[in-house]
């Protein structure tokens, strides 16, 4: 199994053990990571296993919130993940 799909697997059981930190995320920070993720043009599970990508789209989205909050790469995932499975996130094919 390639080291991107363990990833993916490990998040999913992660976000199910512990389930969303939907705490830590506002509703505007939510809206920024979907423009973000639509703007970025890459579905959300190619987005999880490509470390590079995910981590390039973590700086931009914690730029974009400047020093208020900085989320990590696990966090963005996770929570990439909750809005895919509540049907809140926008679909993108590849």
């Amino acid at each position: 199994m390639p080291l991107g799909e363990n990833l993916l697997e490990k998040m999913e059981l992660l976000h199910k053990l512990k389930g969303s930190n939907m705490e830590k995320w506002d509703v505007e920070q939510i809206e920024e990571l979907k423009n973000l993720y639509i703007e970025t043009d890459i579905p959300s599970d190619s987005l999880i296993k490509d470390k590079t990508a995910l981590a390039n789209f973590t700086k931009k989205l914690n730029l974009k919130f400047g020093n208020n909050n900085n989320f990590t790469e696990e966090e963005i995932a996770d929570k990439l993940l909750s809005l895919r499975k509540s049907a809140n996130l926008p679909r993108i094919r590849d």
